[in-house]
């Protein structure tokens, strides 16, 4: 265009439009547009504008997908055009491929991390539900300026519907300067309200401004939404049966739901949260006969059709209100989320503080009367709703002073506090989850149970019976392994196993290496009597071995008139061996052995030593001895 060209190629409605197959009003307000401001906003206000900009922490968990899209229908039910600001908070892969199907996204349109385009798109902005104001989710989230909508102009209006941060935490628990941070971006919101009680209370006591408590977003739509998705489903129901949805498995929640079906005489689902931590649940619940992963559409269809319901996450206690079943909820650590719902459906006796209240217990499905449940579930609806259609039309209020050397600076006290802040809180969980191990291995220890005992307990895993684990001599026991060549030894050291090695090497005759030095990381494995690896180093060693376990020994009978083939099935193995000596600074030593991500290492001063069985993957035995202050060489189990 901006060059001479032969006018003749070109097509003449150029110069003549013609307003029949389109608006001549939307294009007399496209060049006004263009005039006033620019190309790029015109084309944004002339293709993509929308009533309301939704920002949504919308993770990988059913409940997170439920409460997010709840919002997103909330919203739109009310004559408002919303999209989805996926471009500045990803969504997370399941979250995204049920959102990408049922809600307008932006990432269709914007590039990544382009808030210019949405203060050009959208002139009400929302934060939604779920733990998006959560101080200890920085790595989920990014900078608070997309979560507290700090990227939003000043004559953009700006509210939260339902936000959480998660734990009640109070003045002296949060750093001064994210005090700071959260209260500058919270005073520049036009309407803030909380899912949470203590919500309002943060919001009021530590950072100054004020928020209305509001339902969760899931029983802030219409109820038909929920028939409307599930009823997509393609499944088909044709019994009845009880539906667990677990978020934290246990042995005593696995028993409760076999007491229960074996009562009821029905089928068992069991649902645990999208993939997150699949692998380990399985196991610790060990029921894969009834586990399920359906998608989101299908999980709601489960809960629709179910006869009774067990769960301890709170969304599974809402649905179950929702679609009006017989249920119990066990209450997760946020305990909090489940007393409001108990109160607010004045229904305390189907929520359970701990597993083990069920257990044994006659009857755990007790009669609800729905009809007054909904009736309480309707005010408090009715109120929420009319809360969010006075914030959609709020008239946007001056905020204070903001410019962008104030906003640099504050990201960057952002970016400083968040990497202080997450080694700090490391830290301490560090410390805190070893203080209250200790402490309960020390109790169980007392009882007089070996630490391998402890730590296949704490992982619901049966174990395997193994003359091995009778044996206290040294000579003996390693005499056993290798007579037998299934076995895999690894060997890691804890602080120092030197001293007294080379008479733990004439005793157990391990061909392993002599030159091991004073205070020297060691990592060592033997697989079937040849050894793989043996390592020695002044520094930490992080080693991995692999191996199949299983064997390759098949039967072949002529049975029934058929010929029958059995074989056992084959097992990839993926162990990771730490080993730290000493260093100089108490605490740093340490022995990690993990097999099947579970540390069956003792972490004892000396050799730490776990045996596999090859065979099965197994592991048999985990022991101690002490090489650095025990002339006896004893092997330590306790």
């Amino acid at each position: 265009v901006e060059k001479p060209c032969n006018i003749k190629l070109l097509n003449a409605n150029i110069f003549h439009p013609s307003t029949g197959n389109g608006s001549s009003d939307k294009r007399n307000q496209f060049f006004r547009t263009c005039a006033d401001r620019s190309f790029e906003n015109a084309v944004h206000a002339s293709l993509h504008k929308f009533d309301v900009g939704l920002v949504l922490y919308m993770s990988n968990n059913y409940g997170s997908t439920a409460t997010s899209y709840a919002l997103y229908r909330a919203i739109s039910d009310k004559g408002k055009s919303v999209a989805v600001l996926d471009n500045l908070i990803p969504l997370y892969s399941e979250a995204a491929k049920f959102a990408r199907k049922y809600m307008k996204l932006c990432s269709d349109f914007m590039e990544k991390d382009d808030y210019r385009a949405a203060n050009q798109c959208f002139d009400t902005f929302a934060i939604g539900s779920d733990q998006s104001w959560n101080p200890n989710t920085y790595e989920l989230v990014k900078e608070p300026q997309y979560m507290m909508l700090g990227f939003a102009d000043e004559d953009k209006r700006k509210i939260s519907y339902a936000p959480s941060f998660g734990l009640k935490f109070e003045k002296k628990d949060i750093d001064d300067s994210a005090r700071a941070l959260y209260s500058y971006y919270l005073k520049r919101f036009d309407a803030i309200s909380v899912r949470e009680d203590y919500g309002v209370d943060i919001c009021r006591d530590i950072f100054g401004v004020q928020a209305k408590q509001v339902l969760d977003p899931v029983f802030l739509c219409d109820k038909d939404v929920w028939y409307e998705i599930s009823g997509k489903s393609k499944l088909k129901f044709n019994e009845e049966y009880l539906l667990a949805y677990i978020l934290n498995p246990s042995s005593q929640k696995r028993q409760i739901l076999l007491d229960a079906a074996k009562k009821l005489n029905k089928k068992i689902f069991v649902v645990l949260d999208f993939k997150r931590n699949v692998e380990i649940n399985r196991r610790i619940m060990n029921m894969d006969e009834y586990v399920i992963q359906p998608e989101f559409i299908d999980w709601l269809a489960y809960f629709q059709h179910a006869s009774y319901i067990i769960t301890d996450s709170f969304h599974g206690a809402c649905f179950s209100i929702i679609f009006g079943k017989k249920f119990v909820a066990i209450k997760n650590r946020q305990r909090q989320r489940f007393d409001s719902l108990a109160q607010l459906i004045r229904c305390p006796h189907l929520f359970y503080d701990d597993s083990t209240q069920l257990l044994g217990k006659a009857d755990i499905f007790a009669d609800i009367d729905y009809e007054s449940v909904y009736r309480d579930l309707e005010r408090e609806r009715a109120e929420s709703d009319r809360w969010l259609q006075l914030a959609l039309e709020a008239e946007v209020k001056i905020k204070p002073g903001n410019d962008t050397a104030a906003n640099e600076a504050i990201t960057q006290l952002f970016r400083s506090l968040q990497s202080s802040t997450e080694a700090l809180n490391q830290l301490r969980r560090s410390y805190a989850y070893e203080e209250k191990r200790k402490r309960k291995v020390g109790e169980q220890i007392r009882l007089g149970k070996s630490w391998l005992d402890i730590v296949l307990t704490e992982n619901s895993i049966i174990p395997g019976k193994s003359a091995l684990r009778e044996i206290a001599d040294l000579h003996d026991y390693f005499s056993m392994l290798k007579a037998n060549p299934k076995y895999v030894i690894i060997l890691s050291c804890c602080d120092e196993s030197a001293n007294r090695r080379e008479k733990f090497l004439e005793v157990s005759g391990l061909p392993l290496r002599m030159d091991v030095a004073w205070r020297d990381s060691y990592v060592a494995v033997i697989d079937g009597g040849t050894v793989r690896i043996d390592e020695k180093s002044k520094e930490e060693l992080n080693l991995t071995y692999e191996f199949v376990t299983g064997h390759l020994n098949y039967n072949v009978e002529y049975l029934d008139s058929e010929l029958k083939v059995s074989c056992k099935p084959l097992k990839y193995c993926r162990i990771r061996v730490k080993s730290k000596g000493f260093s100089g600074a108490e605490g740093a030593v340490k022995s990690e052995i993990i097999v099947d991500n579970v540390d069956y290492s003792m972490n004892r001063i000396g050799l730490n030593v776990v045996v596999i069985d090859r065979e099965t993957g197994g592991v048999v035995d985990s022991i101690n001895i002490n090489t650095y202050s025990d002339p006896g060489l004893k092997i330590n189990r306790v």
